[in-house]
């Protein structure tokens, strides 16, 4: 198991078990933004803090270990993205296993890799050195292999996530009347019209009766300890679909940004068609790409802002050609965007605008 789970009004509470190595045992926040960010955080900075996580472990005298500085590089991790702490849980045991029996200790990573085997590195050189696994050269191919086997993990669930993401935004407005376990069924039914596996409906979550220190929701931080019904959570892939489970039971809203495509959350108007990101090959966010769009799309059948643009661009030509000097254009144009509005607001007809901007 590598947590206990529990989700209300699209809220996520996540409870560690006792043998993890992290500072945070329990985790409260909102449910979707964690799937967002596993989705989209980057897998080479990433990367480069599991080798640094390894190099700790593998390459440090066990008697030199500063506890603080372990910590850190756990928090590093833990702190970029919630599903990521199970990662850095599972090189963390391997590490220490390594270290006791070389490279058995691939076994039991392999057995949480839910989407990656032994036979995808089967030829990696680490599964063909001698015996000897405490030689530095057979340490840095482990430490290597096992970063490869966890990247390569990560990828393949993002692509899963992706693909069920999709699902959810085409068939949101299908399900939106539907009661909840009705909006799981009809989703697997897609697959199902797909040849596709069932994702939620063959899927159960055992429960257990665990202790909650409910001061996590109290102002006060007082310690109140109560017992509730939580889910345990064996792989990161259960996490996943725990937490897109009751995603789509609390009509928890997932928008497709139609500028770069990546999934968001939208703040504030369910309807938005960007994401607050980055635009590809752009300074400017997906967002304000978006406003410029539509202010063209609004415009590009206004004869009343068509005719303006003309014009202010044949001044602005002159400008630029010294037959018209600056002042004189910023007067224009300012009188210009006037006329322009008084025109949509009909009190200058359309033949009246276009007869000053001729004479202009």
């Amino acid at each position: 198991m590598i947590c206990y789970a529990s989700a209300f009004y699209q809220a996520l509470y996540l409870q560690f078990p006792e043998e993890d190595t992290c500072q945070i045992r329990r985790i409260y926040c909102a449910l979707g933004p964690q799937l967002i960010n596993f989705l989209y955080f980057d897998l080479e900075e990433v990367d480069d803090m599991f080798r640094n996580l390894c190099n700790y472990m593998l390459l440090n005298d066990g008697t030199k270990m500063d506890e603080k500085k372990l910590l850190y590089y756990i928090q590093e991790i833990d702190e970029t993205c919630t599903y990521l702490h199970f990662y850095a849980q599972a090189l963390l045991g391997f590490t220490k296993q390594y270290l006791k029996c070389g490279i058995e200790a691939f076994q039991s990573l392999f057995s949480f890799t839910s989407d990656v085997s032994e036979q995808d590195f089967e030829d990696d050189h680490i599964f063909h050195t001698e015996n000897n696994f405490y030689k530095l050269q057979n340490i840095l191919e482990a430490r290597d292999c096992v970063r490869k086997i966890v990247i390569q993990d990560i990828k393949i669930k993002r692509l899963k996530l992706q693909h069920e993401m999709e699902y959810i935004v085409n068939f949101r407005d299908e399900i939106q009347n539907e009661n909840d376990l009705q909006k799981l069924y009809f989703i697997d039914l897609k697959h199902k019209e797909k040849e596709e596996k069932s994702y939620y409906i063959n899927h159960t979550f055992s429960s257990e009766l665990v202790p909650v220190d409910l001061s996590i929701f109290s102002p006060s931080g007082e310690e109140n300890t109560k017992v509730f019904e939580l889910y345990a959570i064996n792989t990161v892939e259960e996490f996943i679909r725990f937490e897109l489970m009751n995603s789509i039971k609390n009509d928890l809203v997932i928008n497709q940004c139609q500028c770069c495509g990546n999934f968001f959350i939208p703040i504030g108007r369910n309807d938005a068609k960007y994401c607050d990101g980055k635009a590809p090959g752009s300074k400017k966010t997906c967002r304000e790409i978006g406003a410029i769009l539509k202010y063209k799309e609004k415009n590009a059948e206004d004869k009343i802002y068509i005719a303006y643009n003309k014009a202010y661009k044949r001044n602005n030509s002159r400008v630029r050609n010294k037959k018209m000097n600056q002042s004189d254009f910023l007067k224009w144009s300012e009188h210009a965007r006037k006329m322009r509005n008084d025109c949509h607001a009909n009190k200058i007809s359309f033949e009246e605008f276009q007869q000053w901007l001729n004479q202009k």
